[in-house]
């Protein structure tokens, strides 16, 4: 036997004999840790079993990569009065008023379609600015919310200032 586990043998008899009933606690206490762990372990395997007998027996209902057709737009031709009359109908609807309206054109070589971005500010509550929003894209798949800030000047002020940045989407015009 070498050295080493022989000093450790000698010094687990010494041990042995000295505190019997301590190494005998700790005997148990060990044997209960490893069947408690071996338990511990089981219970995780059944359990992982059991997610992937369940997620195998669930019905793929979504396809993992969606087909292009399966939710493309067709974009309308370029008019750009068109952004400007849902913009005013949605307005209407919503009983507010338009201010400061401003509109760019953004034509990418690099992108099969037209961008037609409008800037505007809302003076109205907070119902009537989010009417107008839903009622903007209600029905109309080619226009975009980007983005909208309000600010309140005075807290005793029940209209907010709107920032909003909205996109209408057109296809380039076919030059053949």
């Amino acid at each position: 036997m070498p050295p080493l586990l022989s000093r450790y043998r000698f010094q687990a008899r010494r041990l042995l004999y000295a505190q019997p009933r301590l190494v005998a606690a700790l005997g148990l206490a060990v044997l209960a840790f490893l069947l408690a762990l071996a338990t511990h372990i089981r219970q995780g395997q059944l359990a992982l079993e059991t997610a992937q007998t369940w997620q195998a027996s669930q019905p793929r209902t979504m396809p993992l990569v969606a087909k292009p057709t399966d939710s493309a737009v067709v974009l309308p031709a370029f008019e750009s009065k068109q952004l400007l009359g849902a913009l005013n109908r949605a307005a209407d609807q919503a009983k507010l008023p338009l201010d400061e309206l401003s509109f760019t054109l953004d034509d990418s070589a690099n992108q099969p379609y037209l961008r037609y971005r409008a800037s505007l500010t809302l003076l109205a509550g907070y119902p009537a600015v989010r009417r107008f929003l839903a009622g903007l894209q209600a029905g109309q798949p080619n226009i975009v919310i980007d983005g909208v800030q309000c600010s309140r000047e005075d807290i005793g002020l029940a209209d907010l200032s709107c920032e909003a940045t909205i996109s209408a989407f057109y296809r380039k015009p076919s030059h053949g």
